[in-house]
């Protein structure tokens, strides 16, 4: 046996990697705990219930945790790592070409809108702060740029894109190794992974 989930059926034989416990908060002061398997699934790793209780029960039902044993092959817990990698990988490069259109200082720049400073106008970012709206209603991020000439233009940041995003990303061999810190630490408690020769 490996899992056997809330509906009674057991799955995950030799593919159960580890179980964790996850609180849910439903509200008003109501909430519950369940205990979760995580499997392979031979493409991707899923969560299978397999114990729970709510706030006022001090343990699980007797019998409740024994629905699960860790039983992973060393083939399964390299294929789940090689997983976790992929996605974090994934995720990390994501974020990295997310963070690097994001106004910020340092970063060179093109105004695409507005009146006071014209369309086109490009220059680095040596100021960006969130200040009160002109009126006094709300807050906006207002950015200072100097263009080539060293004339300082004032303007609200979102009138502005960051050219060549692509110069801002981090080195890919980092979020590699990222990745790889988070994959091998993955499951190390009931099996260390094993370090490439």
């Amino acid at each position: 046996m490996a899992v056997t989930g809330f509906g009674g059926n057991t799955t995950g034989q030799n593919a159960t990697l580890g179980k964790r416990e996850v609180y849910t908060y439903y509200g008003d002061g109501d909430g519950g705990y369940t205990m979760y398997a995580d499997i392979w699934t031979g493409e991707r790793i899923e969560a299978v219930g397999f114990a729970g209780r709510d706030n006022y029960q001090a343990a699980y039902k007797p019998g409740a945790l024994d629905n699960c044993t860790i039983d992973a092959t060393p083939e399964a817990y390299a294929a789940a790592r090689e997983y976790i990698y992929n996605t974090n990988l994934t995720t990390l490069r994501e974020a990295a070409a997310q963070k690097a259109t994001v106004i910020e200082l340092g970063k060179q720049v093109e105004v695409t809108r507005g009146r006071k400073v014209k369309p086109g106008t490009q220059g680095v970012v040596f100021w960006h702060k969130e200040v009160a709206k002109y009126g006094g209603y709300g807050t906006e991020w207002r950015a200072g740029i100097r263009d080539a000439q060293g004339e300082v233009h004032w303007v609200p940041a979102w009138y502005l894109r960051v050219i060549d995003p692509e110069n801002y990303l981090p080195n890919d061999a980092d979020l590699r190794a990222q990745a790889r810190e988070v994959a091998d630490a993955a499951y190390s408690m009931v099996a260390p992974a094993r370090k490439a020769a």
